[in-house]
């Protein structure tokens, strides 16, 4: 068999993983195991063959044999322990606590690696045997593991007071002008005057909030306040393999449950638009104050997957550049801190750590790094005047 990965060399790696109830199993050649990261840290961590047999709990390694307690004295221990006459006092010998072989933070990079390159190799291989709407599942999930790792580690360096010494990277947003050809395509009607899409208002509510797909479908219309201008997020929807036991079995079931973090649970204050698409949600498709505000059409949660192929096929219509469901946050984080110009001329902006609030970002390190798209045109000519 050959490697799934360059397709050259005889596979001889095997791995096999179980990521959300879904085992996955990748044949590999030796280059592409190492180059992938499966064999790092693999010799420095294997159990023994008793340990993976009976487990690590230090079994045979505190039982004596079997023939040697039989030909021992009963007496020897308690003549063992036993001080010499004249000998000094019993010291106590420290005993050298063992080191883990990885710290945790190397734990949580080796673990980060293994599954990305597992999503990756399922990835190719879905495409290969164009299961396409398998494959863009696997995209969004690679997506959000990036985003989970990222922030992870952004975390762990501020308790520590340390930099974040990574390059900010390419963030991908939408240009005015693609939001007017999105809205004009999402709104646009059939000629008996029915919509083409339906809950077209739910993504430019993301664009005016930053709400992120999970939290947006598990609003509910009791969370919304339209006298005070405010949403509360408590909850969020996911889909997650269907098991049975620990079985997995085909298909996915929306999951309700915990936002992604504590600073995830927060209010959001609501513009004029944001109203406006919220009462023209409820105008679609409205099932009472305790349902989904985007309830699928038996009243229930909007499975993800749908809302997302929506979207696809609203971006395809109006000729726009693919981009991620996450785009409508990101544009929305970058027009906050960049600022946007208002009828009177000025130009209105909020700082970094406002913006991470109404994200729900922990530090407003990860809103400047992976959400905010920096707008340089205003720098121009600003050196002017001081020449050196």
């Amino acid at each position: 068999m050959r490697c799934e990965n360059c397709g050259k060399n005889e596979a001889n790696f095997i791995y096999r993983s179980s990521i959300n109830g879904r085992t996955e199993e990748h044949h590999l050649c030796q280059a592409c195991a190492e180059k992938l990261g499966y064999t790092r840290n693999f010799f420095d961590q294997r159990p023994s063959l008793m340990d993976s047999l009976f487990g690590n709990s230090g079994f045979f390694d505190s039982m004596p044999s079997l023939m040697g307690r039989m030909l021992e004295s009963p007496f020897d221990d308690f003549f063992d322990t036993m001080p010499a006459i004249g000998a000094g006092p019993v010291r106590e010998v420290p005993v050298e606590k063992k080191e883990n072989l990885m710290s945790d933070e190397k734990q949580s990079r080796f673990s980060y690696l293994r599954q990305m390159n597992a999503l990756k190799l399922a990835q190719k291989k879905a495409i290969h045997e164009q299961d396409f709407e398998r494959a863009a599942q696997l995209r969004d999930e690679i997506r959000e593991l990036e985003e989970a790792h990222k922030e992870a580690k952004a975390n762990f360096l501020a308790a520590q007071d340390k930099e974040c010494v990574l390059e900010q990277e390419a963030v991908a947003v939408f240009t005015p002008t693609e939001i007017a050809k999105f809205k004009r395509e999402a709104f646009s009607t059939f000629s008996n005057g029915k919509r083409k899409y339906q809950q077209a208002a739910a993504y430019i509510l993301m664009l005016n909030t930053g709400l992120r797909t999970g939290e947006l479908l598990g609003l509910l219309n009791s969370d919304i306040d339209l006298q005070k201008r405010v949403l509360r997020l408590e909850r969020g929807v996911k889909e997650v393999w269907r098991r049975d036991g620990l079985q997995a079995e085909p298909g996915r079931d929306v999951k309700v449950g915990k936002l992604k973090s504590a600073t995830s649970k927060r209010t959001i204050p609501l513009n004029d638009t944001a109203i406006a698409m919220i009462q023209d949600l409820r105008k679609e498709a409205y099932f009472g104050e305790n349902t989904p505000l985007v309830p699928d059409e038996h009243g229930n949660f909007t499975r993800p997957v749908n809302f997302r192929k929506r979207y696809y096929r609203i971006l395809a219509a109006a000729g726009i550049e693919k981009k991620g469901l996450h785009s409508l946050r990101h544009t929305f984080a970058s027009s906050l801190v960049n600022g946007i110009k208002q009828e009177d001329g000025t130009i209105k902006s909020l700082t970094p750590r406002q913006v991470a609030v109404l994200l729900g970002h922990s530090t407003s390190q990860i809103t400047e790094l992976y959400y905010v798209k920096k707008d340089t045109s205003r720098l121009h000519g600003i050196t002017d005047g001081f020449n050196l």
